[in-house]
């Protein structure tokens, strides 16, 4: 939680003495009667919430949505409520929690603390209070449940009151914290005829809806407020930097809505609401939007690219995205200070901001990187990159491997030990990984004009082979810019494929999981004159049982001396289980100068989604869809999935997630402009 949000949720609270409580595992009360005639219920929300956790004596965890109660490891909840004005006698007090997790009939357990001298953004386990014993237990609840637990021993009138959750169970317990949309609450029920009056407190934050586009109409709401009704708001909008700091005031901007003005062009919004009645008034701000862009504009300009190097949404094989617990995350340039170059981004999709989570992978310029998410490791396999990696060995520059492990609890990712780890010792155009059915990681890449493969071994990621040309045909006579890609695929297969523009073909060679090195079969997935160019994104499809391959390639058929409008600038090729290969245009000649596709599969609508630059030197980035089931592409130039439309012939080098996407994750591209140096993307939400 920032300095800011913390001070400003201080602002909204009420100020007396503090009381102390302290949840532990305990029995969920029946819900609150209604009140008697000439009473009044008092409903407050935490001045203060955090939890402590024995196996972290020294963490803070006060910025977390959640909070959890354990017995072992222990982990005790604290909260802090500010009952300031409160009088007359109280008959009865009620924390309510909203549950993250089931419990059984142990529930939960409410307790006093000894002492109110903490804070959210510095108790640990080390220096939290002493907690009483429990004063209630509840019995089992659900996941999503209300659970309410009775404080009216702990709350007897006005002041702070800091309450905790625990458990004498060793099954873990997690409750929403004031940072989510389930805050908890403290019902509070005296015997005053006229309830006294308390100023407003925010309990979620106000929201901004709308394109963040110039031209365009944002709307706020004043989010969610406690306080004696009624509450008046009024609006500010601000206009803030394009990482969201240096926020200021726009003049007369302070209706529930704001039209977007040139002006804003590149900055990002947000909102600050004060809402306020007969006893006071609070301030609290919106998340600010991602940056404005150009009318006419489609998808969010995210993070600055500057100092990254040419294209580092390239290259064409390769994959900077993917899909875990929920959220997609990137690898994305985060700057060229001290401890920058290459971090872990995760996409915030109600803003559609990319949010650094400071996690380092490479710290060198001018490198690229693919990754590859397996559901339980993340590996970067990243190089540094060279316009042509093929034709000339370049030593002393190796393509390392990173390896990351990603706590669900923190939802961040931590280098393991040994790594990263080198892959080979020399830059390279492309470098593309994937993990067989056995556990091996493989890599491949052009270089010296070769295709050359490496992989781990007996399952250690460490450890990797001396790396070798596939011994095929065609693998050792590439020209000077033919590039490799890799896919596992059929259950227990590795297949390379690769572009050798002197033989006029695309190639694809396969290795059985477990076979020796030796052991490759390859042959032409497609060969004729101008059908070869190194442009090549590979996929698989294993949910149906098939094993099928596809691939979307380039062709040079634009070359020919007498270029034919209606042949194919950009192919999809299919494998079938039988291992014939079928293709399918998706662009033509006469579409333009097509480059650069690469291959989404919907595997929830099974559908294909191909997506390419409108030119070689950037542009757009345009879109065509087909049913697997039926494979046919829309003649014409496709649909605009991104455009910046401040410049033209802007966006190039479009990149998405390794992995098919489904309905619950969406669809996510993204791609640099090299001539602002800033990042694109568009999210697609799937049927």
């Amino acid at each position: 939680m920032s300095d800011s949000l913390r001070k400003r949720r201080g602002a909204a609270t009420w100020r007396a003495p503090l009381v102390a409580i302290l949840v532990g595992v305990s029995s969920v009360v029946a819900l609150l009667a209604v009140p008697a005639a000439h009473a009044a219920v008092l409903t407050f929300a935490p001045a203060a919430d955090s939890y402590v956790s024995e196996t972290s004596p020294t963490t803070t965890h006060g910025s977390l949505s959640y909070m959890r109660a354990q017995a072992s490891p222990r982990r005790v909840s604290y909260l802090r409520f500010d009952l300031s004005g409160l009088t007359g006698s109280v008959q009865k007090a009620t924390l309510r929690v909203h549950a993250r997790t089931s419990a059984d009939s142990l529930g939960v357990d409410l307790h006093g603390v000894s002492s109110n001298l903490w804070t959210e953004g510095g108790l640990t386990y080390s220096n939290a209070p002493p907690i009483g014993a429990s004063v209630h237990r509840s019995g089992g609840f659900s996941a999503g449940a209300w659970v309410s637990l009775d404080a009216t021993q702990l709350v007897q009138g006005g002041g702070l009151v800091s309450m905790a959750i625990g458990t004498v169970s060793s099954t873990r317990r997690e409750f929403d914290t004031r940072e989510s949309a389930y805050g908890p609450q403290l019902v509070v029920e005296t015997t005053d005829e006229t309830p006294n009056a308390f100023p407003p407190a925010n309990t979620s934050a106000p929201t901004v809806s709308g394109t963040p586009q110039v031209g365009q109409v944002l709307t706020a709401a004043p989010g969610s407020w406690s306080g004696t009704e009624p509450i008046s708001y009024s609006y500010q909008w601000e206009r803030c930097d394009s990482t969201g700091a240096s926020c200021t005031g726009i003049a007369g901007a302070t209706a529930t809505t704001y039209a977007i003005v040139s002006a804003d062009l590149g900055s990002t919004l947000r909102v600050s609401v004060t809402a306020s009645n007969a006893s006071g008034s609070a301030l609290a701000s919106s998340a600010h939007t991602s940056a404005v862009t150009a009318s006419g504009s489609v998808g969010y300009r995210g993070p600055s690219t500057a100092g990254a190097g040419v294209g580092p949404t390239g290259s064409k094989p390769e994959s900077k995205l993917w899909w875990n617990d929920g959220a997609w995350w990137a690898s994305m340039w985060a700057g060229s200070g001290s401890g920058q170059g290459f971090h872990i981004f995760r996409l915030d999709l109600a803003t559609q901001r990319w949010i650094d989570t400071g996690v380092q992978l490479d710290d060198r310029a001018g490198t690229r990187a693919d990754v590859l998410w397996d559901g339980t490791h993340l590996y970067v396999a990243s190089h540094v990159f060279s316009t042509c990696g093929c034709s000339t060995s370049s030593p002393g520059k190796p393509s390392r491997l990173y390896r990351y492990s990603y706590n669900p609890v923190t939802r961040s990712y931590s280098l393991d030990p040994g790594f990263p780890v080198a892959i080979n010792d020399t830059s390279t155009e492309t470098l593309v990984i994937d993990k067989d059915s056995t556990g091996t990681l493989w890599a491949t890449w052009a270089q010296d004009k070769k295709v050359l493969v490496s992989h781990t071994v007996a399952g250690d990621d460490r450890t990797w082979v001396t790396p070798y040309v596939i011994p095929s045909g065609g693998a050792s006579n590439l020209a000077s810019d033919d590039i490799s890609t890799l896919v596992a695929f059929g259950g227990n297969k590795i297949g390379v494929m690769w572009s050798n523009q002197t033989d006029s073909a695309m190639y694809f060679a396969i290795h059985a999981d477990g076979a020796a090195d030796s052991q490759w079969t390859a042959s032409p997935a497609i060969q004729s004159p101008l059908y070869a160019d190194d442009h090549a994104n590979l996929r698989s499809l294993q949910s149906d049982g098939s094993g099928r391959v596809f691939a979307v390639i380039k062709t040079s058929l634009n070359d020919a001396p007498t270029p034919d409008a209606n042949a194919p600038i950009v192919l999809l090729l299919v494998r079938n289980a039988a291992g014939n290969w079928s293709n399918h245009p998706v662009w033509r000649v006469g579409d333009g100068s097509i480059t650069r596709p690469i291959l989404i599969i919907d595997e929830s609508n099974l559908a294909l989604h191909v997506f390419a630059s409108s030119s070689e030197s950037g542009g757009t980035i345009r879109t065509k869809t087909s049913s697997i089931s039926s494979i046919s592409f829309p003649v014409g130039v496709g649909t605009v999935f991104l455009r910046d439309a401040s410049q033209t012939n802007a966006l190039n080098n479009a990149t998405a997630g390794k992995r098919n996407v489904t309905r619950q994750s969406g669809l996510v591209v993204l791609a640099s402009n090299d001539s602002s140096s800033y990042y694109w993307h568009n999210y697609k939400a799937l049927p």
